[in-house]
């Protein structure tokens, strides 16, 4: 592997997602320009030090970044925010420190996400008390996403969470809805009407004492998935199944996970395009490969059979930007 690219700033979004103020600013002394803007993305530290889908954020740096000035609604070049990434990862405590300096709860991005939306689908279990805050904030749990159709309430209906009735209540508190609430399931009967049913997959003959691996998704045609911080354990083939049904649209992703807690995960830039990636989260990067949907099927079989998927050929790392 060759990390011959990395430079200073990878170690500074490091020390900030790590929390090393001290670090920070001694490479703040030395020179480096904490407002930088990255030239294709248009992140800032912020932005990146949030952006923590393979790894942890933490508030007292986000606190002390937004402390030294820079921009807590500050947006990149799709319209992501600094809340919106926060609110895809699993970091509620960040998301609080982001809303009390003043992130607006009401941007919506290129993809169509609603902060509110996005914080209920990927953390759970929920922290009423983020949630609370963003609805004094004016956050609507009856906008539906601009894309896909779901609401902050439609998705909580039909998560069949446990403590769904709870989170709907303190919706009606803030934000009632006019009217009798929507059949959201029937709905959705209707909207999966269309969709194939999972392809007749071939034994691959796994030998049966092999443990089970976890794997986890995100469909964004139907905004529906399974986190990768607590992914679903199964065979092999019920690996593949999910892959052959998941919708082909830019979003969509699928993972699985070795027994060494290696990550192996494919992404859909758009219908045709794949990347497949080993994500490297203590350098900021990881090791990718853009991938056929053939090519994808056979690492994860690779995978199951317990090859190491950073020695998959073909990989070269990449710093996220």
């Amino acid at each position: 592997m060759d990390f011959s690219n990395i430079d200073d700033s990878v170690w500074l979004l490091r020390a900030i997602r790590k929390g090393d103020i001290g670090k920070i600013q001694a490479f703040i002394s030395d020179g480096i320009n904490i407002f930088r803007v990255t030239e294709n993305d248009r992140k800032t530290y912020l932005h990146q030090g949030v952006d923590t889908l393979a790894g942890s954020s933490s508030p007292e740096a986000v606190r002390y970044l937004i402390g030294l000035g820079l921009d807590v609604n500050a947006r990149d070049r799709h319209n992501w925010t600094p809340l919106h990434y926060a609110c895809r990862s699993t970091t509620p405590d960040t998301v609080m420190v982001l809303l009390k300096a003043g992130a607006d709860v009401d941007i919506v991005n290129d993809e169509g996400d609603i902060p509110l939306l996005s914080f209920v689908h990927n953390n759970q279990p929920w922290r009423f008390d983020v949630i609370e805050e963003m609805l004094k904030r004016g956050a609507d749990p009856n906008r539906e996403h601009a894309k896909g159709g779901n609401s902050a309430r439609k998705y909580v209906i039909l998560s069949e969470n446990p403590e769904s009735d709870r989170l709907i209540a303190l919706f009606d508190k803030y934000k009632p809805l006019d009217g009798p609430t929507p059949d959201y399931k029937a709905e959705l009967d209707a909207l999966r009407s269309d969709v194939p049913s999972p392809s007749k997959l071939p034994d691959y003959n796994v030998d049966p004492d092999h443990p089970s691996l976890g794997h986890f998704y995100f469909d964004a045609k139907y905004r529906r998935g399974c986190p990768s911080d607590d992914p679903l354990v199964g065979t092999l083939a019920d690996a593949l199944d999910r892959w052959v049904i998941l919708n082909a649209v830019k979003g969509s992703f699928f993972g699985v996970v070795n027994e060494e807690n290696d990550v192996l995960q494919f992404a859909y830039l758009d219908p045709e395009t794949i990347v497949m990636e080993v994500p490297l989260a203590e350098l900021s990067g990881g090791l990718q490969k853009e991938v056929t949907y053939q090519e994808a099927g056979e690492a994860i079989i690779s995978v199951f059979e317990g090859k190491d998927p950073k020695k998959l050929p073909g990989l070269t790392f990449e710093n996220w930007e």
